[in-house]
């Protein structure tokens, strides 16, 4: 089965600035409610720390994600850092100038697919599993 890499990596502070935009969250507001330090919290948000494991259990507190939801976004952003910085082409949290088509399309749906794309297959199946109870708990 071929596979597609993406030759940039998206911060999963990409992904959380994202759910705190959907959810119309300040940076405050989380950092408050998580215990989060405010500056490390937009750190995150900006691309210049990673998501520790305290973070992430924090995290799942408020978002009702799993941690290992958030860790696994930053290791696969570790591991695309690693690879891109030996091809020289990463960019934090926006796709290179190579590749418009994404570039262009900067919504949060396309984020999170680009997140999810990354994620092992085992993880995906767990994530389409937990939207699913999410949902059927909604009608």
């Amino acid at each position: 089965m071929l596979k597609h890499e993406p030759n940039y990596a998206v911060h999963p502070g990409v992904i959380l600035k994202d759910f705190m935009q959907t959810l119309n969250l300040k940076q405050t507001d989380l950092a408050i409610s998580a215990g989060i330090n405010r500056s490390m919290l937009n750190e995150i948000i900006n691309g210049k720390r990673p998501i520790t494991v305290s973070t992430a259990r924090r995290l799942e507190k408020d978002f009702g994600l799993p941690a290992t939801f958030w860790l696994n976004l930053q290791a696969n952003y570790d591991a695309r850092i690693e690879t891109s910085a030996m091809s020289k082409t990463y960019i934090k949290g926006i796709p290179n100038e190579k590749d418009r088509d994404i570039k262009q399309n900067k919504s949060s749906a396309t984020k999170l697919l680009i997140a999810f794309n990354s994620l092992p297959t085992e993880h995906q199946q767990k994530v389409i599993k937990y939207a699913e109870d999410l949902l059927s708990e909604c009608s």
